[in-house]
């Protein structure tokens, strides 16, 4: 019985979190910057028309500011157990996560259960011209340091991309420290890069990647020789797919 009881808080809690996150969906898509730019709402009409709850990109997002319901940033600021189900889910889907990075910049505040989620889904975005959504709140509400450790932990992985994406997210937080892990992972990205992957990591790679012949033992001295030719061939100015600005 306690277990059925249960289990119907959670859907209900769970409906009222869709309930705030299609209210400010809809909102967003009835901006006033809309109604401003005729071309613009004609363009993202059938976005809109298809599910205009699940149709919150970042980048428009980001530049119609869309302020998220009341009560959501009250949940928000006091979440329980159910309340925090649903946010970190949300965290890990494309549109839904906007949502909450948007919660945690208008209530001023990162409860500690959502703390660490909200640091990775910046370091796994996968992109660093939109990953300060998730961690400027985290710096401001938590702490530079302790947000900068848990960064720098998370580069101590085999996966390439939470890796790059690490050292990206430091960028934001601390050039010190993100420089010193790009110093220690110099023989892990080089070997990545010469390895082959893929266009976008390749391209994090060659700006993140030290390329002075002394900080390398003699075993990787050829293989730096390599790397300077990727990066005269693929130079770091053309800039990177941002995944969500139109």
């Amino acid at each position: 019985m306690n277990d059925s009881i249960g289990s119907c808080r959670e859907d209900a809690v769970h409906s009222q979190w869709d309930a705030w996150f299609a209210e400010f969906a809809e909102a967003w898509q009835h901006s006033d910057l809309f109604g401003k730019d005729a071309a613009l709402k004609a363009q993202h009409s059938e976005l809109f028309e298809k599910d205009p709850a699940l149709r919150v990109t970042p980048g428009w997002q980001m530049l119609f500011r869309t302020q998220p319901p009341s009560g959501a940033i009250a949940a928000w600021k006091s979440p329980t157990t159910n309340d925090v189900s649903w946010l970190t889910s949300a965290l890990e889907d494309e549109s839904r996560r906007w949502f909450v990075g948007r919660l945690a910049c208008d209530a001023q505040f990162v409860p500690e259960a959502l703390f660490e989620a909200m640091v990775k889904t910046a370091v796994w975005l996968g992109d660093p011209s939109l990953n300060n959504w998730f961690l400027e709140p985290c710096v401001k509400y938590v702490g530079r340091e302790r947000v900068a450790a848990l960064v720098a932990s998370l580069a101590d992985s085999p996966d390439l991309a939470q890796v790059v994406g690490a050292i990206d997210a430091l960028y934001w937080i601390d050039h010190a420290v993100s420089r010193k892990l790009q110093v220690e992972k110099k023989t892990f990205l080089l070997a990545a890069l010469l390895a082959g992957t893929s266009d976008y990591l390749r391209f994090r790679i060659l700006i993140h990647l030290p390329l002075e012949e002394e900080i390398y033992p003699e075993s990787h001295k050829p293989l730096v020789k390599l790397a300077r030719e990727i990066r005269e061939r693929d130079p770091c100015r053309e800039s990177p797919p941002t995944g969500g600005f139109a």
